[in-house]
């Protein structure tokens, strides 16, 4: 099974962690969580690592991990109107 993750397309660009994370101003830790699945980016950010990674957003991650990530941003933009 080909192995689909962050992790799998960073290494093959040659690109860190910590490189990955100052390209998104984020923490490196974050990146991490984002690679073992222990957290999942909002869209924005989803869209932003498949572009730098070089591949669509789906190549990265299942159906149902996109769901929650567009379940994540919509909640996100509920809390931002207050």
């Amino acid at each position: 099974m080909k192995d689909n993750t962050i992790y799998y397309y960073r290494k093959k660009l040659d690109i860190s962690q910590q490189k990955l994370a100052k390209l998104l101003n984020l923490p490196r830790t974050t990146i991490s969580f984002f690679e073992t699945k222990k957290q999942y980016p909002d869209k924005k950010t989803a869209e932003k690592i498949a572009k730098i990674l070089k591949v669509p957003v789906g190549a990265i991650w299942h159906e149902y991990e996109l769901e929650l990530i567009l379940e994540k941003s919509k909640w996100k933009k509920y809390y931002l109107q207050f």
